[in-house]
């Protein structure tokens, strides 16, 4: 598998015809644009490639901002194995190499899209944090619901960003679990996702800030007041209000399983019959939608994660709201949670796992930017990981010697 490396300069254009034929240069405007040290970029590099090794994963890309503003990118392994692949191949059976312009699903890094909406709405006087569920129902889309949400006089905006709502959880519920293996290509409309939460055995509702439960729910339903709200699609919101301010030229919330062309396929090991299966387009993003469902490239979401922790979208204020943070287990991991983002032993931003088969990490740690991107799992020999971009990260901090976890 091949490995290649790009370095270049903040606000710097890149020379595509060097990038079309994977040259491991990039180049500058003028000599005064900070660049990354040949050093660190090969340290980085290393820490990929053996990432990829060590986490028996397909490829993965990685992007960096130093605090100079210089940035590296470098990719790793497989955008796509076995000969059934697309254009980009140059001979049939073969694997497609790792680029740095591959699109990626992003899983959870949704929601922090999603937060910035609803707080940009608390800016503009829409909506405030402490504002219940019902008075916003009742408010914008009284009509919208023929079920009642438990503890809606209770759970706030806030709590529903700082996941300890309570509210029953569609995504561990069996009976959609059931139905959405049965049938993956379903477009799912969100109100029957909160309804799979609010009639769930398995997942029953409990009193609002009891604890902090990651459930993909609260998104789902700050997904639905955006569009009653502003009267706009949720895609249209993030287009208007983050994408397009930022400039984020690769980055959209699909309406359908394709990917963007150029994408790394994303894929999952199946033990029980011993194959390795594609499983990029398998299901409709429909099931994640405001909470998970958003594609973006490593250049791209360097670029939000700036702006996410500098809070460039958003008031002062509205920033220290989001950067207050309570104790949170995540999985195998425990991080301080705020509102639609979190600290992860002192890494700021947000991950993502999309289904297992994509896995996403965008932080700003020690005053350097990351972003990873993972294209899923091979078979595991190992010990697995959760969020393998998360452990590529880490493994990438202290390989340029930034402290550990």
């Amino acid at each position: 598998m091949s490995a290649k490396t790009l370095a270049y300069a903040k606000g710097f254009v890149l020379c595509c015809t060097l990038l079309a034929i994977g040259l491991g240069a990039g180049c500058m405007l003028s000599d005064t644009e900070p660049v990354f040290d040949t050093a660190s970029a090969a340290k980085l590099q290393a820490s990929l490639d053996s990432s990829v090794t060590d986490l028996e994963v397909p490829g993965a890309v990685m992007a960096v901002r130093n605090p100079d503003g210089a940035v590296w990118i470098g990719t790793s392994g497989s955008a796509q194995i076995g000969s059934d692949v697309s254009a980009r191949t140059a001979q049939d059976g073969s694997d497609v190499a790792m680029s740095y312009d591959m699109h990626f699903h992003i899983g959870s890094i949704t929601k922090t899209f999603t937060a910035t909406i609803i707080l940009q709405l608390v800016d503009e006087g829409e909506i405030s944090l402490d504002e219940t569920i019902d008075q916003v129902i009742q408010e914008w889309l009284p009509n919208y619901f023929d079920f009642t949400i438990p503890y809606n006089e209770s759970i706030t905006i806030r709590n529903l960003l700082e996941m300890r709502s309570g509210m029953g959880n569609y995504s561990f519920d069996s009976k959609f679990k059931q139905d959405i293996e049965s049938n993956p290509l379903e477009k799912w409309d969100p109100k029957t996702l909160i309804q799979y939460g609010v009639e769930s055995e398995d997942t029953p509702a409990y009193p609002p800030d009891t604890k902090f439960e990651y459930n993909n729910g609260n998104y789902i339903l700050l997904g639905i007041f955006i569009e009653q709200i502003t009267g706009n699609t949720f895609a249209d919101e993030v287009s208007e209000r983050v994408i397009k301010p930022l400039g984020l030229t690769n980055t959209s919330v699909p309406s359908d399983p394709s990917m963007p062309a150029p994408y790394a396929h994303g894929y999952i090991y199946d033990d029980e019959n011993n194959e390795l299966l594609d499983a990029s387009t398998a299901t409709d993003p429909s099931w994640g939608w405001a909470a998970g469902s958003i594609n973006s490239t490593a250049s791209d979401l360097l670029t939000w994660v700036k702006a996410l922790v500098d809070g460039t979208l958003i008031s002062s204020t509205m920033q220290q709201e989001r950067m207050t943070m309570q104790e949170a287990d995540i999985e195998d991991f425990t991080v301080f949670y705020g509102l639609g983002i979190y600290s992860d032993n002192g890494a700021i931003g947000h991950g993502g796992n999309y289904s297992n088969f994509y896995t996403a990490y965008a932080v700003r740690y020690k005053n350097y930017d990351f972003a990873t991107l993972v294209n899923g799992k091979l078979q595991q020999t190992g010990e697995s990981a959760h969020v393998p971009a998360r452990n590529v990260f880490w493994n990438a901090a202290q390989a340029i010697g930034l402290d550990g976890q």
